[in-house]
């Protein structure tokens, strides 16, 4: 299958314009996940001896399996970001907030679809999809988008639940269909478990892939 259809992907929180990571790493080793560094400049998790999660690192994991689905699929894919500096990294010299850039970065790539990947934190379990309210009636609702990737993560994963909702996120200011996915808890302990078990990423990254291929199937 081929088809025309563009989906740019955000892997949520790459290096910030400082040179230090904003999320923390969390050890999954015991009954309850833990944060045990917060803001760092160590790319490196190995001396740490434990079973660990860093944000930036697992999103852009999600993100790549995500792109091999899609492009067996048929869709074409581009990224934010490829490697662990956030895409405000490309523009150094211009304060420019990054919902702007994602914006441009969509319109330059002529995208049908926007998807930015994160993992959540704060009590709770299973994943958690955004979109914006529309302003007005009849403008572009990005519910159902949404809504298809949430339902395919919960199969994925056997979720006890997910929820789609409202969030006017800067970053989900946006001509097209546009959704923040907070793919699981990163301080749950029983979803990082999955996420960080047997082929965890790559589930994940397939069922945000199938979710997105489900929604174009029924919007066509």
């Amino acid at each position: 299958m081929t088809n025309e259809k563009m989906i740019v992907i955000d892997p949520g929180h790459g290096m910030g314009s400082d040179g230090r990571y904003k999320r923390p790493i969390m050890d999954c080793s015991g009954p309850k996940a833990k944060v045990v560094r917060g803001a760092h400049n160590d790319r490196s998790m190995d001396d740490l001896g434990y079973l660990c999660y860093r944000e930036d690192h697992g999103t852009l994991k999600i993100a790549n399996e995500a792109y091999n689905t899609l492009g067996t699929l048929g869709y074409h894919v581009q990224f934010t970001r490829f490697d662990y500096e956030d895409v405000a990294q490309n523009y150094p010299n211009a304060k420019i907030p990054k919902w702007k850039i994602v914006r441009h970065l969509t319109e330059l790539y002529g995208a049908d679809a926007f998807v930015a990947l994160h993992t959540n934190a704060g009590g709770g379990s299973g994943p958690r999809v955004f979109c914006r309210q529309p302003k007005a009636p009849g403008l572009l609702d990005s519910s159902p988008l949404a809504r298809c990737i949430m339902q395919s993560i919960v199969s994925a994963f056997d979720f006890k639940t997910g929820k789609v909702k409202r969030k006017n996120y800067a970053v989900l200011n946006s001509k097209i269909p546009s959704a923040l996915v907070e793919c699981c808890f990163h301080d749950n302990i029983d979803d990082m478990q999955n996420l960080l078990g047997s082929d965890g990423f790559e589930k994940m990254g397939m069922a945000v892939a199938h979710g997105i291929d489900r929604w174009f199937r029924r919007a066509s």
